[in-house]
């Protein structure tokens, strides 16, 4: 930009790589910036400096050109105005908010500043093993726009922690106690503008990931392939896309293609939650407590599914839930 505008602009940016579409408005933004303040002010110096934070990136521009009217500018809609219109909309396309200082009596300028709370990526992690939390932790770690925010290590433990931290993605292993990733997946893709969630599992079987895709997962990674994947599978999911690890994508294609059908699940939700609570060994009591409803109720639930299943014992029922992945053995 010094080359081009030819006046001298210093630059403060002591920052790591950020979310596309950040660094794509912030170099927007501060290129349309440099421009008017050499072209319209009359600018022979600029300072650009920009900074990171937990929860959003700041930039703020100074110049020592003339001042102008930045409220009334800002306030005309539909108008031509210094480019300022045009920052303004990237800005709060990504959630921020930008600000315009007037010369002071004194001749210097006060700094143009804008900030992006789409700075960083918020991260749920969720798996029994801390072992495994942990090394996907120090994976994470090493990017700078992904910030891991809360970790659990159950099922129910992941539903309020999602609540509670409001992560933008949240990554649950598939086989979690007490309420495993399927199920946490499918309560939280639920939710209204909920974060959105990756399974990761050892599972590359296509029934597991038409089932994980039909309860509202966005992303879908093999733990065998977790360091090389995971990260790209947060960026593209929390750009809104839907990530397959690399082997599942065939598997999806061979599912839809195949004559049979997958079967539809016989069971409501409240039913599987109660399945995996009953086939880890859960008391009727305890499984009420678990789900916040009365022991006849729980009960209730587990009579019905017992019936729909036709299943009379609970060695079998447990040999189920195996078998369909509830639970591991």
């Amino acid at each position: 930009m010094a080359e081009r505008t030819g006046i001298p602009i210093a630059v403060q940016a002591p920052i790591g790589r950020l979310l596309p579409a950040v660094e794509t408005a912030l170099y927007r933004i501060i290129q349309e910036a440099v421009t008017n303040a050499v072209r319209h002010a009359g600018a022979t110096m600029m300072q650009v400096e920009v900074r990171q934070s937990d929860a959003a990136v700041h930039a703020a521009i100074r110049d020592d050109g003339r001042g102008f009217d930045a409220e009334a500018i800002m306030a005309r809609r539909g108008e031509r105005g210094l480019g300022l219109l045009g920052m303004r909309e990237r800005v709060e396309a990504l959630e921020g908010d930008l600000s315009c200082g007037r010369q002071s009596e004194r001749g210097r300028r006060s700094p143009s500043a804008f900030r992006t709370r789409r700075s960083m990526i918020r991260v749920l992690l969720a798996d029994d093993h801390i072992l495994v939390r942990e090394g996907l932790r120090a994976l994470l770690l090493r990017e700078a726009d992904i910030r891991v925010v809360a970790e659990a290590g159950d099922g129910r433990e992941a539903l309020r922690l999602a609540r509670e931290s409001r992560p933008d993605v949240a990554t649950l292993d598939l086989s979690m106690p007490l309420l495993n990733g399927l199920e946490a997946g499918r309560q939280i893709a639920a939710w209204e503008r909920g974060p959105r969630v990756i399974l990761l599992t050892v599972h590359a079987e296509d029934r597991y990931v038409l089932e994980a895709l039909k309860a509202g997962v966005c992303g879908y990674v093999l733990k065998k392939q977790a360091a090389a994947d995971l990260v790209r599978a947060i960026r593209e999911v929390s750009e809104g896309r839907v990530y397959l690890s690399p082997g599942i994508s065939a598997a999806i294609v061979e599912a839809i293609r195949s004559p049979k059908s997958i079967p539809e699940e016989p069971l409501t939700p409240r039913e599987r939650e109660v399945l995996q609570l009953v086939a880890e060994g859960k008391t009727t009591k305890e499984i009420a407590s678990l789900l916040n409803v009365s022991i006849k109720t729980a009960d209730a639930h587990r009579t019905r599914l017992m019936q729909k299943l036709d299943i009379h014992d609970i060695a079998t029922l447990t040999r189920y839930a195996i078998r369909q992945g509830v639970i591991q053995p």
